[in-house]
């Protein structure tokens, strides 16, 4: 797929069956979508147990969505991590955080693109910020990413 996109986006939703593991097997980055609280978190360290042994060289990325603050964010990222160096004796990085947002359920209703259509909104800013960090990382004007996203529950 690489001679075609420099970049796919996939939302896999929150099972881990075996398409998706070879989506995480075809990636040179997955970015892993969760939320702060503790089902998606489990969830979140399952998946990566799960697909961790077929993947090659692995760079996974955790994006906290739905945060209260960056704190509560960084302490969702730290736990995953920690449980991934201790028990599958691989990190995760930190990919950022979109914080929870009443536009978010709003332009779910509405069927409209959050940021497109509330470009103002917090959410819709720390997505174009990780957007640009995933796109530009080094503010190089260049892409060096191709990603996957596996979300539970995504404004992306």
């Amino acid at each position: 797929m690489g001679s075609y996109a420099d970049c796919v986006l996939l939302d896999v939703g929150q099972d881990i069956h075996s398409q998706s593991q070879q989506y995480w097997q075809a990636a040179d980055d997955v970015l892993l979508v969760t939320a702060p609280d503790a089902v998606s978190v489990m969830d979140a360290y399952a998946a990566i147990k799960t697909s961790l042994p077929q993947i090659v060289d692995p760079r996974i990325h955790v994006l906290v969505n739905h945060v209260e603050d960056e704190q509560q964010a960084l302490d969702v990222h730290r736990r995953i991590d920690q449980s991934c160096q201790r028990f599958l004796g691989q990190g995760v990085r930190f990919a950022g955080s979109v914080p929870a947002d009443a536009t978010v359920p709003l332009a779910l209703q509405q069927r409209t693109p959050l940021v497109k259509d509330h470009s103002n909104s917090p959410a819709a800013h720390a997505i174009e910020a990780i957007a640009g960090s995933i796109f530009d990382p080094v503010g190089r004007g260049e892409n060096i990413y191709a990603m996957k996203i596996r979300s539970p529950q995504s404004p992306l």
